[in-house]
């Protein structure tokens, strides 16, 4: 009998030594994917505001959000990168916008969102952003 529970022992303890580095290898490469994905996002934003305000990055992507130039998608987009690099800077202007009325539903293309405002605001504010060091060069 004892030789019965030997063999399942033995199998799942060879199925752990190879499943738990292999899901540790598989969530380090999905969270690659996504910081390059986030990364290459907010660098895309940020050059074209760059390009339009010939500042640095966050002051372009303020004057974005204040321009009547941009639609509600752009400045929703610069508010969403402000908040992913942590601008303190920028919570003054962010704050100013927000109301506190939020809807998850926002449509982007019509107006500026209070929920992305809300989530920026709590991005810039945490102490711990997972991606955060991704800007430190940006």
């Amino acid at each position: 009998m004892s030789s019965q529970n030997s063999k399942p022992t033995a199998w799942l303890k060879k199925a752990l030594l190879y499943a738990i580095p292999g899901g540790a290898l598989a969530m380090a490469i999905l969270y690659a994917i996504a910081c390059l994905f986030i990364f290459t996002s907010v660098k895309t934003i940020c050059t074209k505001a760059e390009r339009e305000f010939k500042q640095d990055h966050v002051t372009s992507l303020m004057a974005v959000v204040i321009s009547d130039k941009f639609t509600d998608k752009d400045k929703n987009d610069a508010i969403w990168a402000l908040g992913q690099i942590g601008a303190k800077q920028a919570l003054p202007l962010l704050e100013s916008m927000y109301t506190g009325i939020k809807d998850k539903r926002c449509n982007r293309h019509e107006t500026i969102c209070q929920y992305e405002l809300e989530k920026a605001i709590r991005f810039i504010n945490s102490k711990f952003i997972i991606t955060r060091w991704m800007y430190r060069n940006l």
